[in-house]
Order: C-alpha cells, then structure tokens, then sequence
C-alpha cells in the first residue's frame, strides 16, 4: 500500500509570492470605493479579502508546512462565505463579477481530504 506524502510549501515563501497578487488586487478593490464603484468593488473583495488574511497569516507564521496554517473549521468558514457572496453576485450582476469569489473558495477547499485527492490525481 503506498503511503500519501504530504503536501508541504513553506508558508513565508507562499505569503512573499501571493503578495504580487494581493496588493494589485487590494489596490483595485480600494479604486472602486474612491471612485464610488462600490459594486465593483465588492466583487473584487470577494477575492482580494480571503487572500489578505491568508497572506498575512503565512507572513505572521512560524510554523514550516502551510498544511497546519488554517485550520479546517476556518477553511470551511471562508469559502462558505466566498461561495455565498458569489452566488449574490452571479445573480445581480453575472457570472464574470462571480468569478473571483469562486476562485476563492476554491483556493480555500484546498483544506478538504477529497480536493486534496483531485489535486494529487491532476499534479504531474
């Protein structure tokens, strides 16, 4: 029987790249409130808001193995939140404004056993 090898990144090198994706989409996300395109706006965060706290969470950490960051209950906490503010933009305003909620949760659902056995299969 072979044995499943965990998946380990190391958190402060995970933060320090995810950061060229934060601050661009935090910087657009804070345009569309100043230029009063709180809709806009709103989608955006559906995104840029999770990724925030899980960049800060990787900066902040001393452990090794991203697998321990976050744990389940605060995985399924955020992408319930993401699947539900996407699902209300879907609705009001169509599937593209949905989408980066979407991603979110999916970046999010990386915690549960049956993503991660979709991911193993897929990975090279």
């Amino acid at each position: 029987m072979e044995s499943e090898k965990p998946m380990i990144a190391r958190p402060k090198l995970v933060g320090y790249s995810l950061l060229f994706l934060v601050i661009p989409l935090d910087i657009w996300a804070l345009s569309g409130v100043v230029s009063r395109n709180i809709e806009n706006s709103f989608f955006i965060a559906l995104l840029c808001i999770p990724a925030s706290y899980f960049v800060a969470r990787c900066l902040s950490t001393e452990k090794q193995d991203i697998s321990e960051l976050i744990s389940l209950r605060e995985a399924r906490i955020i992408y319930s939140t993401c699947i539900t503010g996407a699902l209300v933009a879907w609705f009001w305003s169509g599937f593209l404004f949905a989408l980066p909620g979407f991603l979110a949760a999916l970046f999010f659902s990386i915690r549960e056993h049956t993503v991660r056995k979709i991911v193993r299969g897929v990975s090279f």
